[in-house]
């Protein structure tokens, strides 16, 4: 099935970071047709790299996001507003939290 995945990244990515085929063990899951029914408008991103002229409002449904520290309140509270008693999302809000408690980003692989 086409999936969406999260992940927690704890370093600061520069301009030419990679974030091509990071898998860790507390990747999240969430099938493609939840993540399309949510509008991250307001969230600010970067499309596939950390870099000014990739930022965006938005995820990047077939490629890579990253998510800012500065940006996770607000992912946050879009991803807690859609929560509709589903295991999966308590998880991305779980994997959001501790984002926030540690001053990560969150890598969103698209489909």
């Amino acid at each position: 099935y086409a999936c969406h995945e999260f992940i927690i990244y704890k370093k600061k990515p520069n301009y030419f970071t990679s974030f091509v085929n990071i898998k860790t063990k507390d990747m999240i899951k969430l099938d493609d047709s939840i993540i399309d029914s949510i509008s991250f408008s307001n969230v600010e991103t970067y499309f596939n790299y950390y870099r000014k002229k990739c930022k965006k409002y938005d995820l990047n449904l077939l490629g890579i996001t990253i998510i800012p520290p500065t940006s996770l309140e607000k992912f946050l509270n879009v991803i807690k507003s859609h929560n509709k008693n589903n295991e999966v999302m308590k998880e991305l809000i779980n994997l959001t939290e501790e984002a926030i408690k540690g001053n990560n980003y969150i890598i969103h692989y698209g489909i």
